[in-house]
């Protein structure tokens, strides 16, 4: 497992440690952190952007509002790969990978308009499917930054969704539900200004997979934890997970 608590400005870990009989304790030094200012503004006008809400997306979320000059900071900024992440209303949201090196850093970041996107998830029949998180995929992205558990959208009774603004670009709509298998969409283009309706999701029949987990003796494990993943080009990404019984 990892950790890395925050407390104040300051920061731990993460650090890494295997969970066995006899283990030593896990111990997380605490050292002074950094720290990260953005600036947020409309790349049209160069105005800055009051109420942006910043997030800092690494073992842990920290965020942060942009202030009337556009600014946000975010404390406890250890060092390591994080996704930044800035939405504001009237915009479409921005996304990019970043490097922190648990130093005082800033970051000026320019929210262009977006085009509303609308359509519906459905089952492998066509039926409407409730409950499905819905996720718009940039298709030139090659290491994509989408949480599911954060980004997605819900679809509706009647299977419908809709994000408010999306950027120009080129993209693939997918949705994952409980019960049934992944689905995307037809590849779509926006010009950032265009609104497009009518985007159908078609979510794969869905298999049940079952087993049991043993150890090197042939004995259950209880509670194993057993993911299922798939592969998108470099990145697996997790669709399942399941503790096993007794």
């Amino acid at each position: 497992g990892t950790g890395t608590p925050l407390a104040g400005e300051a920061h731990a870990g993460p650090v890494v440690a295997q969970v066995r009989p006899g283990a030593d304790p896990v111990i997380l030094r605490v050292r002074a952190a950094g720290s990260l200012e953005v600036a947020v503004v409309d790349a049209l006008t160069q105005a800055p952007v009051a109420g942006a809400t910043v997030e800092l997306r690494a073992l842990a979320v920290t965020r942060g509002t942009s202030d009337a000059s556009g600014l946000a900071r975010l404390g406890g900024v250890g060092a390591g790969a994080a996704v930044l992440v800035v939405s504001a209303a009237g915009h479409a949201t921005w996304r990019r990978m970043i490097t922190t090196a648990g130093a005082p850093e800033r970051q000026r970041v320019e929210l262009r308009g977006g085009a509303a996107v609308a359509g519906r998830v459905v089952d492998a029949a066509g039926r409407p499917v409730a409950g499905a998180r819905a996720l718009p995929e940039d298709v030139a992205e090659p290491f994509p930054v989408l949480d599911v558990r954060l980004d997605a959208v819900l679809s509706d009774a009647q299977g419908g969704f809709r994000f408010d603004a999306l950027p120009a670009g080129t993209y693939r709509f997918v949705a994952e539900h409980p019960e049934a298998g992944p689905g995307a969409s037809a590849p779509l283009a926006l010009d950032g200004t265009t609104a497009r309706e009518g985007v159908e999701i078609r979510l794969e029949g869905g298999a049940r997979l079952a087993g049991r987990v043993v150890d090197r003796a042939g004995q259950p494990v209880p509670a194993a934890t057993v993911r299922v993943a798939r592969a998108e080009g470099f990145v697996w990404q997790p669709s399942r997970v399941a503790l096993a019984d007794a």
